[in-house]
């Protein structure tokens, strides 16, 4: 598990996909976008809910990241919701680099496939490798 703290949160280490809400609504699907300027539309905060997972909540809306009240399956969309969702997140191949899972077993955060701008984030079955990779960067 990594530490409770506000992090931007980057597919695959590429600068110009930081996961990102669509909207401050809730149900609202997650996307990959360059950095906004503002901050706070980009941070989550990653909060220890057991021993082993966290929640990831968005620092300007407050909503957090979510399955939006669906049980984990290949290509689910995440959504940010009002509820809490519990993610187990874990170092990856390198200190900066994890994996997040959903909490249901064989599911990872993930691109979606879906050949739209911005491309979309969803839940994938779990390869093993390092495509599924995020980098965590602390803010303040």
């Amino acid at each position: 598990m990594v530490p409770d703290g506000v992090y931007s949160i980057t597919f695959g280490g590429d600068e110009d996909s930081v996961l990102t809400p669509l909207s401050d609504q809730k149900g609202a699907p997650t996307v990959l976008l360059p950095p906004t300027g503002d901050p706070a539309y980009q941070e989550w905060e990653l909060v220890r809910d057991s021993k082993f997972t966290q929640i990831i909540r968005n620092i300007n809306s407050g909503l957090y990241l979510t399955l939006g009240g669906q049980q984990a399956a290949d290509h689910r969309p995440v959504v940010a919701g009002p509820y809490p969702y519990s993610w187990v997140v874990r170092t990856g191949s390198v200190p900066d680099r994890v994996t997040i899972r959903a909490w249901e077993a064989g599911f990872a955060l993930d691109r979606s496939p879906m050949l739209i701008y911005p491309p979309r984030v969803d839940v994938q079955t779990s390869r093993g490798d390092l495509s599924q990779e995020w980098v965590l960067t602390p803010h303040e």
